[in-house]
């Protein structure tokens, strides 16, 4: 009995104590509503929605849904056929404890995505607040949606529904200064970077030379380099011929089409018109300063300073294995120019995996930590020289 009873009590006991342990666990973090807005309609932004992304979501992430005439340009002269101000998406990522302080501004970096994919990849793929909390980047990211194959241009030529989206508008003369209008940011190029992944990487070398003005950091993780090639610009003919106009309608090819959209001719690029890339960036007299490659050996990245980036898996016959042989062609430019960079490669592929290792990287290249002697994390990458 005694026995009995030492066991009943030290079940007890240690049940108490599960129960006890239980209780004191940390709870959830519970994200913060979220901040005012004291901005919101400006910079030819029309806020429609501003939310937490989900009701489930443990990472401080908002969704912000807008409309700009930007991304309904009327072609002319007829009015348009689809319908008007398609509301575009917008998540931002608030550092850990956000307070509008004007005395201590943050840090702001503009991640892109890339083709086929949307403004919410980065961070149901990438897994973005993870690598900037390990990172310590105390700052806000912005992710746009820039179109299933919206190139990151103002298109020139556009689709049977008589319009043609304006992204870089968009992005560049929009939303850069309509985030420095409504949170708490650093408002000059020293508090600015912008990176992004595939097509978001040619869009982020594209708005690094083109508006070095603005950011003090940029990189591109599998980017295109270079549009003049043969093969770039089958992709992007293919892309915007086959995809329908995003975020307007779904990404899929052609045999593919959600039957539940409406009309999705009206949201194609003719196969008729002029050959894809023409459509995208114009007449082939204004691609220079269009193409980063173009841009390199005319010096146009030299005020990043170092903080200049690019990432390609090398792997023959991987699906990085064209992108990988432009940027080497880019790294020779860039050294002609005499423009400092960082120029990671090794074994890998058009794949998450490495993108989300790239971003580490240039995380410590936008704090000036980067080392020369591991370049990224994937195995078996380095630094060319």
């Amino acid at each position: 009995m005694r026995n009995l009873r030492r066991t009943i009590l030290t079940g007890a006991a240690a049940a108490m104590l599960l129960v006890t342990g239980l209780a004191v666990q940390p709870a959830a973090a519970v994200v913060p509503d979220p901040p005012t807005l004291p901005a919101a309609a400006s910079h030819g932004i029309t806020v429609v929605h501003w939310a937490k992304s989900t009701p489930t979501e443990t990472a401080p992430f908002y969704d912000l849904t807008l409309t700009t005439d930007a991304i309904h340009k009327n072609l002319g002269p007829g009015a348009p056929t689809v319908p008007a101000h398609p509301q575009i998406k917008v998540r931002i990522l608030l550092p850990a404890g956000y307070r509008t302080d004007p005395a201590h501004p943050y840090r702001s970096l503009y991640l892109l995505h890339g083709g086929n994919d949307t403004f919410a990849s980065w961070s149901d793929k990438g897994d973005v607040a993870a690598i900037t909390a390990n990172a310590a980047f105390d700052g806000i990211v912005v992710m746009p949606e820039g179109g299933d194959a919206g190139w990151y241009s103002d298109w020139v030529t556009g689709t049977t529904g008589n319009i043609a989206p304006q992204w870089e508008t968009f992005h560049m003369k929009q939303l850069v200064p309509w985030i420095d209008a409504n949170f708490n940011t650093i408002t000059d190029r020293s508090g600015r970077s912008i990176a992004g992944l595939s097509m978001g990487g040619y869009g982020a070398l594209r708005y690094a030379g083109r508006y070095p003005e603005l950011f003090s950091a940029a990189a591109g993780f599998s980017p295109g380099t270079n549009i003049e090639m043969p093969w770039a610009q089958a992709l992007v003919h293919g892309s915007v011929v086959q995809v329908p106009l995003a975020p307007t309608a779904p990404g899929a090819f052609i045999g593919a089409y959600d039957a539940n959209t409406p009309n999705l001719a009206r949201y194609q690029y003719p196969l008729g018109w002029l050959w894809g890339p023409h459509q995208v960036f114009g007449t082939i007299d204004t691609w220079d300063a269009q193409n980063p490659v173009k841009i390199a050996a005319a010096g146009g990245y030299g005020s990043y300073g170092g903080k200049f980036a690019f990432y390609a898996g090398n792997t023959a016959g991987g699906s990085d294995a064209q992108i990988q042989s432009d940027a080497v062609d880019f790294h020779a430019k860039l050294n002609t120019a005499g423009t400092a960079h960082r120029f990671c490669t090794g074994p890998g592929t058009h794949d998450w995996a490495y993108w989300q290792k790239d971003l580490a990287d240039f995380l410590k290249v936008i704090a000036g930590t980067a080392s020369d002697n591991q370049c990224t994390t994937n195995a078996g990458w380095s630094k060319v020289s």
